[in-house]
């Protein structure tokens, strides 16, 4: 028998700045070096045979104006893309919903700095509208990778095309992955998907994930909710709805730990799997968590996962999940807040001044998180809707 092949699957890595806007990660990167991110878990990383990741922010200077809030946030620098293959990312996920964050030139930029460093990317599509499939050959063995994303763009909507978004018909999904499993000898699909801060899947992610497995993937590789989901062992395959936030500068608690999935794969199957707990410190770099943190993360992912063990479908609809979601990006949002002004001591005055319009914009658009619970909560209570989002 050939040898093992053993590759790590990380998170969302955001080597931007989101809610540390001018002292965030990308900020002190360019203080201590770009290496920063990675220092406490680039060892442990460059173990395996190759790394993957969801990739959450472009790393690009295209447009670039460092006066602007909206030019500065999700947005990563060039220099990253050594260091991440310096760290054992051999390929990455760029399917998600900060992808188009600066339009087609910015990610096709991005594509190119991880190109030239020798890092696959998967989430596009190709001329057939066919998301296109990267592969890695190691030990004799051949991997597929594919990659969607269940959730919009947050920009650029009218050139997201030539990413792999899938909203109403996932069936794509299906048929793509039966058409390359036969090309590989292993075949993964990344799935940007699920409600954020929502520490569970829906029915429908349960539905297609275990479809996915069914039509011949070896495992599902989900990101997006930025929090911890459970795992799963279904037939041949596995199922991770979430791996949590590999790197990202969220305060909220429970973004701060998260995983990296160990898998051992042999010629036909996964031979095990091995989950090492992350946490991240205050300057937003991961570190394998110490023995207090791994016993409470394994406690957790397990209390997740054995809860569902025997089901067949989740016990919470899109709509149940996505009132979750609101309320805890309700809380969120005060959190964020209550940062911000904690720390707006070390935050331009531009910058200032377009956060607190934002703000004020969401309060009389009506977008803010906590209005929108409340109006969809009394929605659904009233008899005459009875529709399911």
């Amino acid at each position: 028998m050939d040898r093992l092949v053993k590759f790590a699957c990380v998170g969302d890595i955001m080597l931007g700045e989101e809610t540390s806007v001018g002292f965030g990660i990308r900020s002190l990167s360019e203080k201590f070096g770009y290496d920063f991110p990675f220092k406490y878990i680039k060892e442990f990383l460059s173990k395996f045979d190759f790394a993957f990741g969801n990739l959450e922010v472009p790393l690009t200077n295209v447009n670039l104006n460092e006066d602007l809030l909206q030019s500065v946030r999700f947005r990563g620098s060039p220099n990253f893309a050594p260091i991440l293959k310096q760290s054992g990312f051999n390929i990455l996920s760029i399917a998600n919903n900060h992808s188009m964050q600066f339009g087609k030139a910015g990610l096709f930029d991005c594509i190119n700095h991880l190109n030239k460093n020798g890092i696959k990317s998967v989430g596009l599509r190709d001329e057939q509208h066919r998301t296109k499939m990267e592969t890695i050959k190691i030990h004799n063995q051949e991997i597929g990778f594919i990659a969607y994303s269940l959730q919009p763009s947050e920009e650029f909507k009218s050139e997201s095309s030539i990413l792999s978004f899938v909203q109403e018909n996932s069936t794509d999904i299906i048929e793509d992955v039966k058409y390359y499993c036969r090309k590989v000898d292993h075949l993964f699909v990344s799935l940007h998907w699920g409600h954020e801060f929502v520490n569970h899947p829906s029915d429908f992610q349960v539905k297609l994930g275990r479809s996915i497995i069914d039509a011949g993937a070896r495992g599902v590789i989900g990101h997006h909710p930025h929090v911890l989901q459970r795992i799963e062992m279904y037939n041949t395959g596995i199922i991770v709805y979430s791996l949590g936030n590999f790197i990202f500068d969220q305060h909220f608690p429970p973004c701060t730990q998260s995983i990296i999935l160990e898998l051992e794969l042999d010629d036909t199957k996964i031979r095990n799997y091995k989950i090492h707990p992350v946490k991240s410190n205050k300057y937003y770099q991961p570190e394998l968590a110490n023995s207090s943190d791994v016993k409470r993360i394994l406690s957790h992912i397990e209390n997740l996962s054995t809860s569902f063990a025997n089901t067949k479908v989740a016990s919470f609809s899109s709509t149940e999940c996505y009132l979750e979601e609101l309320k805890l990006k309700s809380e969120f949002q005060r959190l964020q807040n209550i940062y911000f002004l904690k720390n707006i001591y070390k935050i331009r005055m531009k910058f200032i001044l377009n956060y607190i319009f934002k703000k004020i914009s969401n309060l009389v658009l009506r977008k803010s998180y906590f209005i929108k619970y409340f109006s969809l909560k009394k929605n659904l209570l009233d008899p005459a809707n009875k529709h399911e989002l």
